[in-house]
């Protein structure tokens, strides 16, 4: 009896030890080229020929001529799925490239509110056969990206089980410089769409190539947006438009550098 009592405390003993490594596990996860950022002793990988970094202190990745290349079991290179990060920013520097070694692979999966943040000197190239960018939320805040997908859409904002529905939006600004060649929507939000003061590029092969449901303002930008799809539903926004909203669509400010095609 004595040795049974033993056991049991011992084995609570046990537990109780490993309940923060346990709660800390399951807090928070960012995994970047199959490892777990966040648990990582420095916050720091080696990716190719160049590092990510992560900042728990401000919520920052920054990726410096960082080539990730591994998925994690969510098919994705860059992935954060447990809703204990809200708010997520990526700082490029250098030539940062996402090409995914597993077929069905996407860029960058997650469920916050998430900004990529740079000069549009440095760059993010992502080339992958499922989706580029599926997320909450997301501002693309002077970075530049090419982003390439075989299958799926270049950018899709429709996850975030923490972000309620009219705080899905997709925001490129400040200088951004964003180039899309996709394989359905070019980029995609569940709620608002603005585009401010940047360049954007974009040739869909089916489906829509700008769409935002709660809206689509586009102003001092240079846009070219060119859909190859057909009309393939009774949903609109799955016919081959190069933009499309059930709301309002703004272009202002544009003068004579819009092109649109469909």
């Amino acid at each position: 009896m004595k040795k049974k009592l033993l056991a049991m405390v011992l084995s609570c003993a046990l537990v109780i030890t490993m309940m923060p490594q346990i709660a800390k596990a399951a807090a928070k996860q960012i995994w970047i080229d199959n490892v777990d950022i966040v648990a990582d002793d420095d916050h720091t990988l080696v990716c190719g020929d160049g590092t990510v970094v992560y900042d728990e202190a401000t919520e920052t990745l920054t990726l410096n001529n960082a080539t990730i290349s591994k998925k994690h079991a969510g098919n994705a290179c860059v992935f954060e799925t447990n809703n204990e990060v809200k708010n997520l920013t990526i700082k490029l520097i250098g030539e940062n490239k996402i090409n995914p070694d597993f077929y069905l692979s996407c860029g960058i999966l997650a469920e916050c509110n998430l900004k990529i943040q740079g000069p549009n000197t440095d760059t993010l190239d992502i080339n992958v056969d499922s989706c580029g960018i599926e997320t909450g939320a997301l501002t693309i805040d002077g970075a530049k990206m090419n982003i390439t997908t075989n299958r799926a859409s270049g950018i899709t904002v429709s996850r975030g089980t923490l972000l309620d529905k009219q705080d899905r939006c997709l925001a490129i600004k400040n200088h951004a410089n964003l180039t899309v060649r996709s394989g359905q929507e070019g980029i995609y939000s569940t709620d608002t769409l603005t585009i401010q003061n940047s360049v954007v590029d974009i040739v869909t092969n089916t489906k829509s190539a700008i769409a935002g449901i709660g809206g689509v303002m586009i102003e001092a930008s240079k846009i070219s947006a060119i859909s190859n799809g057909e009309w393939i539903s009774d949903d609109t926004d799955q016919a081959g438009n190069a933009i499309y909203s059930p709301e309002s669509i703004t272009i202002k400010d544009c003068s004579d550098d819009v092109t649109l095609k469909s």
